[in-house]
């Protein structure tokens, strides 16, 4: 990417920063949320699996204009389409504008932009590529591949199914 293109986003990725700060962003959970604060926006609500309707109560006790920043992916989009309906319902209407350009900058994940204390002056982004895998309690689960398939029934535990721990 040429030089005038990279400065050209990230200017544009300051100016979108900046305009957040002014709302109250809405995040799906705690990762996205130090992400935000990495980024010098504080003014954050996760859902982190609460009901919708106590994110809309606390939105709303907090006042000001809410941003709907879920993930951009089909989960997000379907919980930032709920949580819509339940803020124009209580007469609010969220910021979809800065959530559609905040969306511009190709990332699909909140919390791929975040950023490190010593790149926080130039505002360079860390993350490059949404390469994620799927990383969940069980993180470092084996399932054993032998004739079983994966299938518990011996009685015996880590013969089928367990956890890897290093030596």
């Amino acid at each position: 990417m040429p030089r005038k293109t990279v400065e050209k986003n990230r200017t544009e990725f300051l100016e979108a920063i900046d305009r957040l700060r002014d709302f109250v962003a809405i995040v799906e959970g705690r990762k996205d949320r130090s992400a935000l604060k990495t980024l010098g926006i504080y003014n954050v609500i996760a859902i982190n699996g609460r009901p919708l309707i106590e994110v809309v109560h606390e939105a709303k006790d907090l006042g000001g204009v809410p941003v709907i920043l879920t993930d951009f992916d089909r989960k997000g989009r379907e919980i930032a389409g709920r949580l819509n309906a339940l803020f124009q319902a209580y007469k609010i209407h969220p910021n979809q504008q800065l959530r559609c350009r905040i969306m511009e900058f190709g990332k699909n994940r909140i919390e791929d932009f975040r950023l490190t204390g010593a790149e926080r002056p130039g505002l360079d982004l860390i993350k490059e590529s949404d390469s994620h895998g799927k990383a969940g309690a069980h993180f470092n689960k084996v399932y054993y591949k032998g004739p079983h398939k994966g299938k518990r029934g011996s009685g015996k535990a880590g013969r089928h199914w367990g956890y890897f721990w290093p030596d």
